[in-house]
């Protein structure tokens, strides 16, 4: 019983510690600059962010928030677009995939005309031997 309220007493005491450390990081703030202090953002030590600076010569403040974002480029450079095209070699993925889906409707449709004829020569069988006693096989 005395080991029990010995951890209780300990558990109590860490607890508090533990309290007062999550204080002491609320209260340290740390700085971080990027692009010789262009940027600059301050956290607090638990992460949380408190300050984040952009100087105007990276952007223009009345650009730092525009509503909504523009859904396209307003000059598009579209030699940016096809140098990314050809350097990812997109038109090869577009090949693969445009194979590919050929390969999967046909095969839908292999299936389905196969549906479509056997169950036709089913039903002339049946037409053909009335007294024969054709099952349908169970298909899963």
């Amino acid at each position: 019983m005395a080991d029990f309220l010995g951890l209780m007493k300990q558990a109590a005491e860490f607890k508090s510690k533990m309290e007062a450390m999550q204080a002491e990081l609320d209260r340290i703030e740390v700085d971080g600059a990027a692009g010789g202090g262009l940027l600059t953002v301050k956290l607090s030590g638990k992460g949380e962010l408190r300050a984040v600076h952009i100087d105007d010569s990276l952007i223009k403040p009345d650009q730092l928030v525009q509503r909504p974002p523009p859904l396209f480029p307003t000059d598009p450079q579209w030699h940016d677009y096809s140098a990314a095209w050809n350097g990812g070699q997109m038109s090869k993925y577009m090949t693969t995939s445009a194979i590919m889906t050929a390969i999967i409707v046909a095969g839908r449709h292999r299936s389905r005309l196969a549906q479509l004829v056997f169950g036709s020569v089913s039903a002339r069988l049946r037409r053909l031997l009335p007294q024969a006693d054709i099952q349908k096989v169970p298909t899963s």
